[in-house]
Parts: C-alpha cells; sequence; structure tokens
C-alpha cells in the first residue's frame, strides 16, 4: 500500500499506476476514484511472494491522469525500498500441561532487532508456562510494524499414583502371577516395562523370568 496525492489544481478520478518489484514483471493497476487537489489517497497494490527478513525495492509509476498524458511528470516516479517484515506467532508443541509441570512459550521468529513484550512483563522471546490462563506476545520490528498473539494454556491434573498389584511374588516354574495395575481409571494409558504388544492392559500375566503370557 502507498500514499498516492493528488498534486494538480484540477479534481482527478482516474489514473494508471504501474508498479514492479526488484526490476521484475510490471504489473499495471487502474486507480479509479474521485480525489480533489491537495488530497491524498491510500492505494493497495496487491499481494507478492516476500522471503523474510530480505530487501526489495519497489518502482511505482502514476500516468495519465484523467485519461490524458501528464505535463508535470518529474514527480510521477517513485522507488522504495523495504524490508519484508516477519510476522511472529507464539510457538508451542501442544496447549496443556499436567499440575506440576512446565512448557516453553517461544516466538516462532526470534530476531536480536526486535522487541517482545509477554503478558506477564517478560521481554525475552520465550517464556516458562506453569500456570493455566492466557498469554499472549507482542513483537515490534525496527520499522515499527507490531503483531500480536495469544494463547490459552490449560493445566491438567496430575495422574493419580498407580501400583503394581501382584497375585503373588514367589511361585512354582511352571506356574504364573498376575500384575495389575491399582487404581484402574478410565481413560489412563498403561505401558508396562515389558512393552506388552497391543492394546491398553491393566494387567498382564507373566512367568517366572518375567516375560508377558497374557494380558488384560
Amino acid at each position: 500500500m502507498f500514499i498516492f496525492s493528488n498534486n494538480y489544481t484540477d479534481t482527478i478520478t482516474s489514473a494508471i499506476i504501474e508498479w514492479s518489484i526488484n526490476g521484475g514483471t510490471s504489473n499495471l493497476y487502474n486507480w479509479n476514484n474521485v480525489l480533489a487537489p491537495g488530497l491524498s489517497d491510500a492505494v493497495f497494490l496487491g499481494f507478492g511472494n516476500f522471503i523474510p527478513n530480505t530487501n526489495y525495492i519497489i518502482d511505482i509509476t502514476i500516468s495519465e491522469p484523467d485519461g490524458i498524458e501528464d505535463a508535470y511528470f518529474a514527480n510521477n516516479d517513485l522507488s522504495v525500498p523495504f524490508l519484508c517484515y516477519v510476522k511472529p506467532s507464539i510457538e508451542l508443541d501442544q496447549n496443556f500441561i499436567c499440575d506440576g509441570d512446565a512448557l516453553v512459550l517461544k516466538s516462532s521468529f526470534s530476531d536480536a532487532t526486535y522487541s517482545y513484550s509477554w503478558s506477564g512483563g517478560s521481554t525475552n522471546d520465550s517464556i516458562i508456562a506453569n500456570v493455566g490462563g492466557t498469554y499472549w506476545l507482542e513483537t515490534i520490528d525496527t520499522f515499527g510494524c507490531v503483531e500480536n498473539d495469544t494463547v490459552v494454556i490449560t493445566i491438567f491434573p496430575a495422574p493419580t499414583p498407580v501400583s503394581i498389584l501382584a497375585s503373588d511374588t514367589v511361585f512354582c516354574s511352571d506356574e504364573f502371577a498376575t500384575l495389575t495395575a491399582d487404581p484402574i481409571l478410565s481413560g489412563n494409558t498403561h505401558t508396562w516395562n515389558r512393552n506388552w504388544p497391543g492394546g491398553n492392559p491393566t494387567s498382564i500375566t507373566v512367568d517366572e523370568d518375567g516375560r508377558s503370557n497374557s494380558h488384560n
């Protein structure tokens, strides 16, 4: 977007705007509006595929106001250098933690020239979240461009401690013992050290060598 000003003595209602980036393909934009002398209009030319943190030059030429040749063409050309701004967001692997745990929240883009402001007052590019709630991050680049992002972190209660109940701890070589998780809670995942294949067993039956024989 750039600001188009009418420096003529008459009101203009149309003009042709030609623009290109880094000397590439020229693009035409047919401007139509009502612009009185001395006034300006914000013109949005379109989107481009820009590489973050890369310098560009956009060349703009304005011609044929109201369909006639402009006799004062000296101020019709404009070259604007700019740096593509990266819009950081809050980067996280998950949006929840268990009670007593912590989660690292960080900017998806880190640059020494950017300033960072978190909801808790930190100015680092990352923070540690160990309580539930809403966290927001504001970043400002060297051009004063501002970007914000917000996440909500949920705290889940820590799992209920689980113990193993054994049907017997002493048995003969041709016998088996059953090991059962206690308590058995709906939704819990049970992983045994013998990596019993398949399912989510709450109990397993083992032989004298500790090898799993069956599971439930």
